[in-house]
């Protein structure tokens, strides 16, 4: 996770998601297009696991079969932002395939960085 400053409500946080294709579910639609429908959710909790704040998103992929099938091996790149407020101490993050309703999770633990000393040192 990217971090910078917000202006309101704690730091900014950037997760990058690699989704593999393979494990998406993808429909056939019209002219051959392949859909697939997912929601990406991070959640920031605190010490005693209180939930914080979320970040919720969804987003809508078409891929013409050709396309697919040369990406099918790769892994789908999505990009979400969340203010992490301060006291987060994890933030769980989430993909949710709509389609089929599978889910996978994972937990990331927010390392607090040390502050530079005067001079530029540690």
């Amino acid at each position: 996770m990217g971090k910078s400053k917000a202006k309101k409500g704690g730091e900014l946080c950037e997760i990058d998601y690699a989704v593999p294709v393979k494990q998406v579910n993808f429909e056939k639609g019209a002219g051959g297009v392949l859909k697939a429908r997912l929601e990406v959710v991070a959640v920031a909790y605190d010490k005693n696991g209180k939930n914080l704040k979320f970040a919720d998103e969804r987003a809508e992929v078409r891929l013409p079969a050709a396309v697919y099938r040369r990406v099918q091996h790769a892994a789908m790149p999505i990009r979400q932002k969340i203010a992490v407020p301060k006291g987060t101490v994890q933030v769980r993050v989430v993909v949710h395939d709509l389609q089929d309703g599978r889910i996978g999770a994972m937990g990331v633990p927010v390392l607090k960085q040390a502050k530079k000393r005067a001079g530029g040192s540690n």
